[in-house]
């Protein structure tokens, strides 16, 4: 009887140890940045037929190609970079990322694929480029996966993350009614975030103790559900409110106002115009109704074609020390 209840034990324990991961069991532990697209509610408010023939829609070929499967058979994305610790930096390389999608249904494998290396870890297939490739792709039953071998094989092999961002990504996304699409990055020092902001606002000066800590982008539905409007909101954050808080909302405000007279943008000029500033707390916001998803389609089109088709092959094709690109405060303020 003991042998067979110690037998029974053993093939349970195997069997619990071969169940599918869910999409947060690979999310890691306060991560800080964040790119989420809710693509059931695009399709389910109509926001994705109103795309009609955009850019992004025409993109998408190419993107069934890569990865194997049609948007449509996915209900959400999400992208991760990790920003490794000195002590866990490696061969050069200095952050991990994850890019996400989580099916309605098994996502199947491309059926022409460069990544020709399998590796078994239990169940699951891992496939890469060489066997030292630090880049992998999975297939693990609804979840498609591609990042850094070092954020996937941990997972399948019995450590999963717990899932929860940071606190400061948990209150930026608190509020999740209608959002469509969320993105997030720390801007801690000379990391590529910072990077772009300060290239993108050259020569703005904070004051030591009281810069930017984080910036966040929320696309989302509001109005009435039988006439929806689509509103943009860009966020950034500061630990206080204090004099860096001013030096922020100044920068912005005269990087919008510089960005209406250049002749390329003209056709956002309108959008620009629109832009609102507010503040919460230690928050500076700027929001624009972009106005009816069948009107604004080209805008949304334009931005989600970098979310949906740009970022898979970005992550593919990253180098070991590269980083996922990052919106920068000018060029949003222009969609």
């Amino acid at each position: 009887m003991i042998h067979c209840l110690l037998t029974l034990t053993l093939c349970l324990a195997a069997a619990f140890g071969q169940q599918a991961p869910t999409l947060r069991s690979f999310c890691f532990r306060d991560y800080e940045n964040v790119l989420e697209v809710d693509l059931k509610q695009l399709r389910d408010t109509g926001v994705w037929d109103d795309l009609g023939a955009s850019a992004l829609k025409l993109a998408l070929g190419r993107f069934d190609d890569e990865m194997g499967f049609r948007l449509e058979d996915a209900d959400r994305l999400m992208a991760l970079v990790r920003v490794l610790p000195e002590n866990e930096q490696r061969s050069g390389t200095s952050h991990e990322d994850l890019l996400l999608f989580d099916g309605n249904k098994e996502l199947p494998w491309p059926k022409e694929s460069r990544e020709t290396h399998e590796t078994q870890i239990g169940a699951w297939t891992m496939r890469a480029y060489s066997e030292n490739s630090s880049s992998v792709s999975m297939r693990v039953g609804k979840l498609a996966l591609m990042g850094h071998r070092s954020a996937i094989e941990p997972v399948l092999q019995g450590r999963p993350h717990d899932g929860m961002p940071c606190a400061d990504v948990m209150s930026l996304q608190s509020d999740r009614r209608g959002l469509l699409a969320f993105v997030a990055f720390r801007l801690a020092r000379d990391t590529p975030p910072q990077q772009a902001m300060r290239q993108a606002l050259s020569g703005v000066e904070w004051p030591a103790d009281d810069q930017p800590t984080f910036v966040s982008f929320r696309l989302r539905l509001e109005g009435d559900q039988l006439d929806p409007r689509l509103d943009l909101e860009m966020v950034l954050r500061h630990i206080k409110v204090g004099d860096g808080l001013a030096v922020t909302e100044q920068a912005i405000d005269a990087a919008l106002a510089k960005l209406v007279a250049v002749p390329e943008a003209r056709m956002f000029a309108p959008l620009l115009k629109k832009v609102e500033r507010t503040r919460s707390g230690a928050d500076a916001m700027w929001r624009v109704d972009l106005g009816r998803s069948r009107d604004a389609a080209g805008t949304i089109g334009t931005m989600l074609g970098f979310l949906l088709v740009g970022m898979p092959v970005a992550v593919e094709a990253a180098a070991p020390a590269a980083a996922v690109p990052v919106p920068i405060p000018v060029p949003e303020g222009g969609k």
